[in-house]
């Protein structure tokens, strides 16, 4: 974690670039440009190599950034700059069929913009759950320096932060109270 007094940036992962473009929505076209290569159709593997030389350079620069003014997400297609007073949570993603184990950051927002309001952070796929756990931890730890509380870590763990009372509270003393008495799981 490389981390500083008032930032952090998540370190890219070595083999990030393998795991990165199976996740999510790319993994059909992913898993099919594979398989064009290895029929060894011609234009389809011409096709394909392109394809994924074009997703492998873009899934070298997938990385997590955090500062004074928020948190920048850089994935495969963007790059997602949020303010820490636009954060409604961090979670830690499972494993599951049709979602990727990754951290998603929950914007805070009426209407539209909270019910598609999610950002999966994309340079955190291939780590376990520990790892993310830790990941999401930090950045809410952040986000409390900065002057923001918002609820973060396991879905388990957030259910019990919103029972109680924090799922709406911004106040960074509250949160840190929470955590104080709620130790993370080693």
């Amino acid at each position: 974690m490389a981390s500083g007094p008032s930032g952090y940036e998540l370190p890219r992962g070595r083999l990030r670039f393998l795991t990165v473009p199976f996740a999510s929505a790319f993994m059909p076209l992913s898993v099919t440009a594979v398989l064009l290569l290895a029929a060894n159709l011609k234009w389809l593997a011409i096709g394909a190599a392109a394809y994924l030389t074009l997703i492998e350079v873009r899934a070298c620069r997938v990385r997590l950034r955090a500062d004074e003014n928020g948190i920048v997400v850089v994935n495969l297609i963007r790059t997602k700059r949020i303010e820490w007073s636009d954060i409604r949570g961090v979670v830690v993603m499972p494993f599951a069929p049709q979602s990727t184990p990754a951290v998603q950051i929950q914007l805070r927002g009426p209407g539209l913009r909270r019910a598609l309001g999610a950002v999966s952070v994309l340079a955190t796929v291939g780590m376990g759950k520990r790892r993310r756990h830790e990941v999401a931890l930090k950045l809410a730890e952040l986000g409390r320096a900065h002057g923001y509380g918002f609820v973060a870590g396991t879905f388990a763990e957030l259910d019990e932060q919103i029972r109680d009372g924090l799922d709406g509270n911004t106040d960074p003393t509250a949160h840190q109270a929470w955590w104080d008495a709620h130790e993370p799981p080693s």
